[in-house]
């Protein structure tokens, strides 16, 4: 399977001053696919330890560490001589074990002639919040599938060279129309690896919805592996109340979804766990369009996302046949869809840094803004050109941003500095 993170991966291990690389993502994004793959096609052989379900992982690291002996114990398990030139070392579940710091910091320090990566479902606020990392480790982030790499998986390579130059060559009405088709069948599958997998292999909708309901059950498990019953059940309620919190006009996260009489104090633990679970996503309004974001950010009103539009879709229980009788996907659900779509883009993006929204006093809302080099770039998502829509204007006139993006179903334009931008090519950004 494509991912276009193969790349970093090959980058890094091409670095003299190679440190180990952790790779963080949700469950069910294909991080120990992603590691393996990358280990048959660059390496001889490789030596996997999963931190969650072998005890021997656990003890080998266990105590007072030296090298010799480690590799000594590493070559026992794996049955082989250990070339560290022509092996990888994989430590899958690094987040199971409870000071992984130790561990990559001892790898960092005296294993320095190994190639290792790590894989966690936590991000590095997380597991190492009681380790300062910047200097001995790199992170890696793993998403779902982006729109391009879905493509990529179809064979459609030629559409994702032809969005690439969709500025300087439009595209022809057909083309855009088979684009609009592949993003209805995306915003059903989704970019979970074993969901397109399905889909490639049977294109069979019925059978990628046997595979999310899995991954849910996975993320229902994990959830019900929480030792305090306290916490669990808050955590599922928060949990549950999610598709109906994205289904809502105004997409603030209000706790009184979650259960008439709930209040931030109750279930602000709730909504953490989910997100440094990788279940969700948090995004924060600011208060005001200007830079730095950051010293705007409003962290008590925030809006939340989930991993996937694919498995949004199924919670919605969306059927491709719905959409063949004339439903729209793109405007179903008060958009929550498309704006989830738009936001799993834009977290994709390296180009795009941390994504905030803007509300006025009054009904204006603006989806979604990044900073770009000191520059506040607003993003809204309009995609049938509404010219009732007052929010960009209203943005534009108070904090006069030189410019914005506005997400459309139509073609690339640019006017008083606002640039249309296709739905399909986001990923360009």
């Amino acid at each position: 399977m494509y991912r276009e993170c193969m790349n970093d991966l090959a980058k890094w291990m091409q670095k003299k001053d190679r440190k180990p690389l952790v790779i963080c993502g949700a469950k069910g994004v294909g991080k120990t696919w992603l590691v393996e793959d990358f280990a048959d096609g660059f390496f001889e052989n490789k030596v996997s330890i999963d931190f969650k379900t072998q005890e021997y992982g656990r003890m080998l690291f266990n105590g007072e560490m030296d090298k010799n002996q480690i590799v000594k114990m590493l070559e026992v398990f794996s049955g082989e001589q250990i070339n560290p030139k022509s092996t990888l070392l994989i430590l899958e579940n690094i987040h199971s074990i409870s000071k992984p710091g130790v561990i990559l910091s001892f790898i960092s320090r005296y294993l320095t002639e190994f190639y290792v990566t790590a894989t966690s479902a936590k991000g590095e606020s997380v597991i190492f919040r009681d380790y300062d990392w910047e200097e001995e480790l790199e992170i890696l982030h793993l998403y779902p599938l982006s729109f391009s790499e879905f493509l990529i998986e179809n064979k459609e390579a030629v559409l994702c060279e032809r969005i690439e130059k969709y500025r300087e060559e439009p595209l022809r009405e057909e083309l855009v129309t088979h684009l609009e088709e592949y993003l209805e069948i995306y915003y059903l599958v989704g970019g979970m690896p074993e969901a397109v997998k399905c889909w490639i292999d049977t294109m069979d909708f019925q059978k990628v919805n046997q595979v999310k309901a899995k991954i849910f059950q996975s993320y229902s498990k994990a959830i019900g592996e929480i030792e305090n019953d306290s916490l669990r059940n808050r955590v599922l309620q928060v949990w549950d109340s999610i598709p109906n919190q994205l289904n809502k006009e105004n997409k603030k996260f209000q706790y009184q979804t979650v259960k008439l009489t709930a209040r931030s104090r109750e279930y602000y633990e709730a909504v953490d766990w989910l997100v440094k679970s990788g279940f969700i996503y948090k995004v924060n309004r600011i208060k005001e369009g200007e830079a730095p974001l950051f010293g705007q950010e409003d962290i008590k009103s925030f809006e939340v996302f989930m991993v996937d539009v694919g498995m949004l879709s199924y919670l919605y229980e969306i059927e491709y046949q719905d959409l063949r009788r004339g439903a729209n996907v793109f405007t179903s659900h008060n958009q929550s869809l498309t704006e989830q779509f738009v936001f799993q883009e834009l977290l994709f993006n390296q180009n795009v840094g941390k994504v905030y929204y803007w509300t006025s006093d009054a009904t204006a809302r603006i989806e979604f803004i990044f900073e770009d080099s000191g520059v506040v770039i607003p993003i809204e998502v309009n995609l049938y050109g509404n010219n009732k829509a007052q929010s960009l204007k209203v943005y534009k006139g108070r904090y006069k941003t030189p410019m914005a993006l506005r997400i459309t179903c139509g073609r690339a334009a640019s006017e008083d500095g606002i640039y249309d931008m296709p739905l399909y090519a986001i990923w360009n950004l």
